[in-house]
């Protein structure tokens, strides 16, 4: 894990000291303290019922690696990456590779054009068709990506031995296998429920071979 990567998420929970991770949805929630305000955080079971706030385009500053589980990310604007820097290059890379949005790396659409091109709605609306149709793709694999996250943070929050009924936000980050070892495993269970193609994995693990 690089120095930055450390130091981000450090910084980050800082500002999550009194957050949790939901046993239901396994999503962060509790008070996060920002360097100029407060913002009651909810989990995704019961974030669309609070007011919207006057921050971000909606109510989330800070989530978890989504291919890993290991990382504190910023997040809260239609453009925030779902990935930590190890997780984010390798799907970047994956889907260089295969030519095609794999594994969407953010929840904007624009943020697929590079690999979907149908994706890329004309100024006439032209290819509407073919929008339509690639949109509906990338909002499946958004849920498929969401399934993932859910599964490997559960497995992550078994490994640390945290069993309690509460889990802090804080403790998970201590005591979670949070080396390259330990990303790789929940990265290579990501490209598992993608079905990547062997030959792709190989690829990958040749371009980032120590």
């Amino acid at each position: 894990m690089s120095k930055a990567t450390r130091q981000q998420t450090a910084a980050r929970a800082l500002q999550a000291t009194d957050m949790q991770i939901c046993r239901t949805c396994y999503k962060v929630y509790g008070m996060w303290r920002g360097t100029e305000y407060e913002l009651e955080h909810g989990c995704a079971c019961n974030r669309w019922d609070q007011p919207r706030w006057d921050v971000g385009d909606f109510n989330e500053r800070v989530t978890l690696c989504y291919g890993c589980g290991l990382e504190l990310l910023r997040s809260g604007t239609r453009w925030s990456v779902w990935f930590c820097e190890f997780c984010k290059v390798r799907t970047i890379k994956l889907n260089d590779l295969c030519g095609h949005y794999v594994i969407p790396i953010g929840r904007h659409s624009i943020m697929a054009c590079r690999w979907q091109r149908e994706m890329a709605l004309g100024s006439d609306f032209s290819g509407k068709a073919e929008f339509v149709a690639g949109l509906n793709n990338f909002i499946e694999r958004i849920q498929l990506l969401g399934v993932h996250y859910k599964w490997i943070v559960e497995q992550n929050c078994r490994g640390t031995l945290l069993k309690e009924a509460e889990i802090w936000l804080i403790e998970y980050l201590l005591a979670a296998d949070r080396s390259e070892a330990g990303k790789a495993y929940g990265y290579r269970q990501l490209l598992d429920r993608f079905e990547v193609p062997a030959s792709v994995i190989m690829q990958l693990k040749e371009e980032f071979a120590e």
